[in-house]
């Protein structure tokens, strides 16, 4: 596969543009959603970025001596249920925070509600509903944050934020963006935004395709974009199944562009290779920031493993429809080396918390790695099966699942941060 690039490049033309929530996510069906993606190494900005070293890039910490943090194998909150009350009835969790005042927030992007809880899991508070006006909200999904102070949502029409005392307030009109523009992440004085550039385009075939995106800040203060960089990569393989499949399931070879904020700027893979960006607000680019863990290549046997898993829930279409689906997963193009990073989370402690998309040698067992602000990694992390994480704090991880009858559950489990050993 041909290396990714970050290629430098003049805006063309004013921004007109906001998040489409529903673009590149559709993760309701954990089974059936169409496929995450993955993408090649970041080649960044060249000698003289990083600690000294010959080609600029600041080299993680090495595997030894970096301890297992230690997640608690029970819950100790668990929210959602099949049958009671109505604030724990959750229809499509769009985002879970722990805010700094200490109540926990669940945006419910299928009611257009926030449902505030105490820390100790009583309901406190229920917040917006489904509608254009003050106060009001259309299947808004959170966005990331290094902390919650505020929640800063997102949806077609609007951003919006919300306080811990139920009010909602206007934050960005749609007027001010398009529909490429997927909001991703809230910075001390900003937005940062990811532009799509292919989204909404019908492929005629299955595999990959070549994403070239941008990476903006919405600077809130001067109401005005600034270009952080440009990424072009091998990202996403689209699938179009056979008529028999009905829908489409995804293997575990696609990257997608993560970011994260940090204090001084924004953390950016685009999932393959062992290379991330670390740019400034301004877009200059501050340190390039090399993973410990060595890209494995993919073979066919892996890949054939991988199809005859997923091909179980199909045999009920019968076998010629099987064998259809095999044919078209198996004669689809491969890349040479599997992904590296799955996604990309911040914590108020500083810390960037990388989740490896696949298993490295490195590090046998690890699906999350941390690293600190000065990108060594500092700790690793195993979470319970089924878990997805959406927050980390200083004791505690914070995230999603699905329970009985498909419904969804928050659940947080509390964390011990241990020391490297001498």
């Amino acid at each position: 596969m041909p290396d990714a690039t970050m290629l430098r490049e003049a805006l063309d033309g004013s921004p007109n543009a906001p998040d489409p929530s529903e673009a590149r996510d559709s993760r309701s069906d954990p089974l059936d959603a169409p496929p995450r993606t993955r993408t090649e190494e970041v080649r960044a900005a060249g000698p003289g970025v990083g600690d000294g070293s010959e080609d600029g890039a600041a080299p993680a910490a090495q595997p030894t001596a970096v301890p297992m943090w230690e997640v608690a194998s029970e819950p100790d909150l668990v929210l959602g249920k099949v049958d009671g009350p109505q604030e724990q009835l959750f229809q499509v969790i769009g985002g879970v925070a722990q805010m700094s005042g200490g109540s926990l927030a669940v945006v419910d992007s299928g009611r257009s509600q926030i449902f505030f809880f105490s820390e100790s899991g009583e309901y406190l508070r229920t917040a917006g509903r489904y509608g254009e006006g003050p106060g009001e909200l259309q299947a808004h999904r959170l966005l990331q944050a290094r902390q919650y102070d505020r929640l800063v949502l997102a949806s077609r029409l609007r951003i919006s934020e919300a306080h811990e005392d139920g009010r909602i307030e206007p934050l960005l009109h749609g007027g001010l963006y398009g529909v490429r523009d997927w909001f991703r992440a809230v910075t001390p004085d900003g937005l940062v935004v990811q532009r799509l550039q292919n989204m909404g385009e019908r492929m005629q075939r299955s595999g990959p395709r070549t994403e070239d995106d941008l990476v903006l800040r919405y600077d809130l203060s001067l109401s005005d974009w600034v270009e952080l960089g440009r990424f072009r990569y091998e990202h996403r393989y689209i699938e179009l199944l056979p008529q028999a499949a009905q829908r489409s399931f995804g293997l575990p070879l696609h990257a997608e562009l993560s970011l994260a904020p940090t204090e001084q700027g924004v953390l950016v893979s685009v999932g393959n290779g062992n290379e991330m960006l670390h740019l400034g607000p301004d877009g200059s680019a501050k340190d390039t920031v090399r993973l410990p863990i060595e890209p494995r290549s993919v073979g066919r046997a892996e890949v054939e493993d991988w199809v005859e898993a997923r091909l179980a829930r199909h045999e009920h279409r019968g076998a010629d429809a099987v064998s259809e689906i095999r044919d078209t997963y198996l004669g689809m193009p491969r890349p040479d080396e599997m992904p590296v990073v799955e996604s990309l989370i911040p914590d108020p402690e500083g810390t960037v918390w990388v989740e490896l998309a696949s298993d490295a040698p490195e590090f046998p067992g690890a699906q999350w790695l941390a690293l600190d602000e000065d990108w060594e990694v500092v700790g690793w992390l195993r979470l319970p099966e089924g878990f997805e994480l959406s927050q980390v704090g200083s004791d505690f991880v914070l995230g999603t699942a699905f329970g009985p009858h498909g419904i969804g559950l928050v659940q947080r489990f509390q964390l011990r941060r241990l020391p490297a050993a001498d």
